[in-house]
């Protein structure tokens, strides 16, 4: 097993599609093998041509956290908030380009509402964002911001089922 990370996993899935094609290799992706070639010029493969899938290992829904020191109760606060101060308020995500930073850019759009994108290396840092208060907000699913880690550092996640399709902010 080989983990090779970086660019949106746009590394390590190139590495794959030029491996011989013998049926030893296997490549675990998320969200960023579909999206990662609308935003890179050329990411090293072809999500159509050089892959086959297997099957479905699993699905989460995306979390909005704020650290119980902010004053919002509820999504419609924050974005009161965000359209009284715009580029003011920021939202940590695992990486730019990633679903949770398509998913708050398309909550801007639609909402009239401007936030501060903070691009981190990950889940692991952004967890420590999400535990330090270091931004105002963390989208993520329940599994990338570390369920236990959130409830220690004094804030509470609640998932939003993925058939409702609503925002919902966890405190």
């Amino acid at each position: 097993m080989e983990n090779r990370g970086g660019a949106g996993g746009a590394i390590g899935t190139a590495a794959a599609a030029r491996a011989a094609p013998d049926g030893q290799t296997f490549l675990l992706v998320f969200d960023s093998h579909v999206v990662n070639p609308a935003l890179m010029p050329n990411p090293g493969y072809d999500a159509r041509q050089d892959f086959a899938p297997v099957m479905l290992l699993g699905s989460a829904p995306m979390l909005l956290a704020t650290p119980k020191a902010r004053p919002w109760q509820n999504l419609s606060e924050l974005l009161a908030a965000a359209q009284a101060k715009p580029d003011t308020l920021t939202y940590g995500t695992i990486g730019s380009g990633s679903l949770a930073h398509l998913t708050m850019t398309l909550l801007q759009e639609r909402m009239g509402v401007r936030l501060v994108h903070v691009p981190y290396r990950g889940g692991g840092p952004l967890s420590t964002a999400a535990a330090s208060g270091e931004v105002d907000l963390v989208v993520a699913t329940n599994a990338g911001l570390g369920d236990r880690s959130v409830k220690r550092c004094g804030h509470w996640c609640r998932p939003v089922p993925a058939a409702r399709r609503s925002f919902r902010i966890c405190r």
